[in-house]
């Protein structure tokens, strides 16, 4: 109910005030699951400028972390700061919010 199309775009009213929704799939160029439904979580991304709320499909957690950068150019993207490996043996990427709020406000 607070999420409004508007401009080609998604809104959320948040304390009278709009904020762009900006789906990480779209971020990243990824198939979206589930288009025609509000994303279940939200992170809001406020620093200086208009706040962003970045819809995400879900949040693993948190935990401390050894983080590797990405140097190599095939793999590298904005809004990548690295990755990790878990303990259990699986590698999942460190997102950088800072970028990802550059990259969505470079594309409202």
């Amino acid at each position: 109910q607070r999420i409004s199309p508007v401009e080609g775009g998604e809104w959320y009213a948040l304390e009278g005030q709009a904020v762009p929704l900006v789906r990480l799939t779209r971020l990243f160029g990824l198939p979206e699951t589930r288009a025609s439904t509000p994303p279940p979580l939200g992170l809001l991304l406020a620093s200086g400028e208009q706040p962003i709320l970045l819809g995400v499909e879900r949040l693993p957690g948190m935990q401390e972390i050894v983080m590797h950068a990405i140097h190599d150019p095939l793999v590298a993207r904005p809004g990548l700061a690295g990755a990790t490996e878990l303990g259990d043996g699986r590698v999942i990427l460190v997102l950088d919010a800072g970028a990802l709020a550059r990259l969505a406000r470079g594309g409202l």
